[in-house]
């Protein structure tokens, strides 16, 4: 995938059970509050985080793609995003799957602030937050191949 190294890390460490959720801390420490700070509602799990928190569904909503059938899978991280990996044969499945890691990055980063400094972030913040930054990085790819092809061309 052609993502930035710290959402390829994001995604390893949820895949691995590694990423910092309340949850997750309170398993290892027996300390601190389990309830997601957002929402106040239910526990925070990384499937909370990224699908279940009313933020999260917000966000979801508004993102400029959705995928059909994965849906069904947010009880699961790890089982959803085995089915989202299954789209990358479609047309415009990298880019899609690109922008999807992209607003996971979005929404781990808008959690982290309210965590961390009590501010909150509109939805729709995060999703144009996404869209520029998968923008910006594909466009950075670009020159980056071009540059590289001009090199080897004047050899």
């Amino acid at each position: 995938m052609k993502i930035k190294h710290k959402q390829k890390l994001l995604v390893w460490k949820i895949l691995h059970q590694a990423l910092p959720c309340r949850e997750a801390l309170h398993k290892r420490t027996s300390k601190g509050d389990i309830i997601c700070k957002i929402c106040g509602e239910n526990s925070e799990t990384v499937e909370h985080i990224f699908f279940h928190c009313k933020q999260a569904q917000m966000i979801w909503r508004i993102a400029p793609l959705q995928w059909d059938g994965l849906k069904e899978h947010t009880a699961d991280f790890r089982r959803w995003w085995t089915m989202l990996m299954e789209v990358q044969t479609r047309k415009e499945g990298r880019e899609h799957i690109n922008l999807t890691v992209n607003i996971l990055w979005q929404i781990w980063k808008a959690r982290n602030a309210a965590e961390f400094d009590g501010k909150d972030t509109h939805p729709m913040e995060v999703i144009r937050k996404a869209i520029k930054d998968c923008k910006e990085y594909h466009q950075s790819q670009q020159i980056q191949h071009q540059l590289s092809m001009s090199e080897t061309e004047t050899v």
